[in-house]
């Protein structure tokens, strides 16, 4: 042992720490001169400075655990279905959203650490669409109402009521880090308000002419076209700033449904996506065969495409954007940058002929792109009424990967999303008709949920443009799918949201815990629900749209936290010892909740403060001041000293200290 004389005081140190002065743990190094310096009163040293964080952690490159196979065995984890006394509004016939409203671990802010919401509007069956309907707020680990508002008032005291089935978006637009829900209503096109009720913004209406079921049973998307930081929204074509003033008012399309001779207008269901179509470095609208600037004006129109619903990705694989939209019983391909037609083919089980049981054409559904076989190559998932197929262009010409027969009469026009659940670089195509929720593998469209025994024939719903949207709503690691049902087309059966995952079972792969909008694409948004001021384009690293990204840590990896370094200052005349503490996290993976304790091997526990590390992050913890009354004996400082995460290291948690005599 060494043994230092500080302040009067005999201090015996283990030979692991080898400083002076007030004693470190880091050999010959100088104080930095910018770090804090303790000066309360009761502190035993005016002059110690506290240490710094470590700015260079070391990666443990192998801090893994080793992988437990995936299993696809799909439970239903929660559901929120409130009987007709509970709720009038109960059934669901839109996309629920997610991510993370408000602060749910205290710490002071809304990110994503905190639990995500999911969030949907509701109806009373049987009145279905163009009606008065609840904005609902779900917590996603425990599908727990947080919020059910059937009107929604601002600070004028003017009340406006949630649609039916408007669609949603959540997206913090003004960057003051609390997210906004943002949906049309009946009165005014758009509001967008916060997790507590808090109206922070209600459009303006537009000076055009607009079909009205354009905007109220549109579904708006979340960008800042303008690269100031703050955001725009957009409902089909007509965009807002975060003011809610108008600053681009289209005049053609508005990517959404066309139904001929309706009373209440042609067009339906405005549902644009934000995009840099040509490469300036800001977001253009595409909108079925138009895309917009932010001001309104044209920057392509092919006239010769029908309008529809649309999705962006490289498909030619030339490094540059393309649109592909669905509409009346056809798909076209159409270069990003010019609006030129590159292909078009006709949908299988999408007949623009074809009337369904309400008597209206269906045009099909929103396309899905990913690689879905995994051969390099982007394909092209589109729903119809009686056959979900996705069209693979290898041989030249766009035909039949596969199809598969679904129900779907009451719209013809639903969407799918896509994700890996099992890790295993094949993905699985999730989609729900009339009576069904359906998983199939994305090379050849094997039912999974039939493979697994799980019975989704309780399924129920009228279907408009929704589809199951996918996450990990529940901060556990492992993806879960969110399904609306309704009774809009008949009674019996679910109705309301479920949330069905692995449940007992081995996790699912893990991904985002956001899913804000109908047109989502991963790169638009945060984990944070922060809204990117320059948009990486998700052509140039994903290549899809409305696919779910599988995460950034794999499942297996692990954390590894230490006590980089302890330092302290004693002082005999006062009986007080200050203590900092150097904690970081040299693992893959975040280690949450994990404990920091100061302890003497006689007294037992003198410090406890609970903190929370990302990898490579490190925190410098105190100043801790320590009764040296308490210092019996030889001080340990320990983190994770309950072992409640489990590490690649479990032995390189603690710092010997050794002890202070005074005489």
């Amino acid at each position: 042992m060494i043994y230092l004389l500080i302040f009067g005081c005999t201090i015996e140190v283990s030979v692991l720490d080898t400083g002076c002065c007030c004693v470190t743990g880091e050999e010959d190094s100088a104080p930095d001169t910018d770090t804090n310096t303790d000066t309360s009163s009761d502190s035993p040293c005016t002059d110690f400075e506290a240490p710094a964080a470590n700015d260079d952690v070391s990666i443990v490159s192998d801090c893994v655990s080793e992988p437990a196979p995936i299993t696809f065995s799909p439970e239903v984890e929660w559901v929120w279905a409130p009987t007709d006394s509970e709720h009038l509004y109960n059934h669901v016939l839109v996309t629920p959203m997610i991510g993370p409203l408000s602060d749910s671990n205290g710490d002071g802010l809304i990110d994503a650490k905190d639990s995500p919401n999911v969030v949907f509007t509701a109806y009373e069956n049987p009145q279905g669409t163009r009606h008065e309907g609840a904005l609902v707020i779900l917590d996603g680990t425990t599908g727990s109402e947080q919020a059910y508002y059937t009107s929604i008032t601002d600070s004028n005291g003017t009340t406006y009521q949630p649609p039916s089935r408007g669609g949603i978006a959540l997206g913090d637009i003004d960057a003051d880090g609390i997210p906004e829900i943002c949906l049309p209503t009946l009165t005014a096109p758009l509001i967008c308000l916060h997790h507590d009720g808090t109206v922070v913004l209600v459009g303006d209406s537009p000076s055009g002419a607009i079909d009205v079921l354009e905007l109220q049973e549109g579904f708006p998307t979340i960008g800042d076209m303008d690269g100031d930081g703050m955001a725009e929204i957009a409902i089909g074509r007509v965009i807002w700033d975060h003011t809610g003033t108008i600053v681009g008012e289209g005049e053609y399309s508005h990517g959404g449904w066309v139904r001929p001779g309706h009373s209440l207008g042609e067009w339906w269901e405005g549902n644009s996506v934000m995009y840099d179509m040509d490469g300036d470095g800001h977001l253009e609208l595409v909108a079925g065969n138009v895309v917009y600037e932010r001001d309104g004006s044209p920057l392509w129109l092919n006239e010769d495409v029908e309008n529809g619903y649309s999705a962006v990705a490289d498909i030619d694989l030339d490094g540059d954007p393309d649109v592909v939209t669905s509409g009346m019983g056809w798909a076209y391909i159409m270069d990003g940058g010019s609006g030129a037609l590159l292909a078009d083919f006709e949908l299988y089980g999408c007949d623009h002929n074809l009337v369904p049981s309400w008597g209206v054409p269906s045009g099909c559904g929103s396309p899905t792109i990913a690689d879905f076989d995994a051969d390099g190559e982007p394909e092209i998932g589109i729903a119809g009424d009686t056959h979900y197929t996705v069209y693979d262009n290898s041989t030249g010409n766009w035909i039949a990967l596969w199809s598969n027969e679904i129900q779907d009469h009451s719209s013809g026009r639903t969407g799918a999303s896509v994700f890996d659940f099992e890790a295993d670089g094949e993905a699985e195509v999730v989609f729900s008709d009339e009576n069904a929720l359906h998983v199939w593998t994305g090379s050849i469209g094997a039912d999974r949920l039939g493979a697994a025994n799980f019975d989704a024939q309780d399924q129920n719903s009228g279907t408009a443009v929704e589809f199951p949207s996918l996450a990990d709503v529940d901060g556990d690691g492992s993806t879960e799918i969110l399904l609306a049902s309704n009774h809009l087309l008949e009674s019996g059966g679910w109705f309301g949201v479920r949330c069905i995952g692995s449940g007992t079972g081995p996790e699912w792969a893990g991904s985002r815990p956001v899913w804000n909008q109908h047109t989502y694409h991963i790169t638009n948004v945060g984990d944070d629900l922060s809204i990117p001021t320059t948009v990486s384009p998700n052509y140039q690293s994903y290549n899809n749209f409305r696919t779910q990204d599988q995460g950034t840590r794999p499942a297996n990896w692990l954390p590894d936290v230490i006590v980089s370094n302890v330092e302290y200052c004693a002082n005999c005349e006062i009986d007080k010892a200050t203590f900092y503490v150097v904690v970081d996290n040299q693992g893959l993976d975040e280690a949450t909740g994990v404990d920091m304790v100061i302890s003497d091997a006689l007294v037992g526990e003198l410090i406890r403060e609970t903190v929370s590390l990302q990898p490579q992050e490190s925190q410098l913890l105190g100043p801790y001041l320590v009764d040296i009354n308490d210092w019996m004996d030889a001080i340990t400082v320990y983190v994770d000293i309950d072992n409640s995460e489990e590490e690649c290291d479990e032995n390189n948690n603690f710092w010997e200290v050794g002890t202070v005599i005074c005489d």
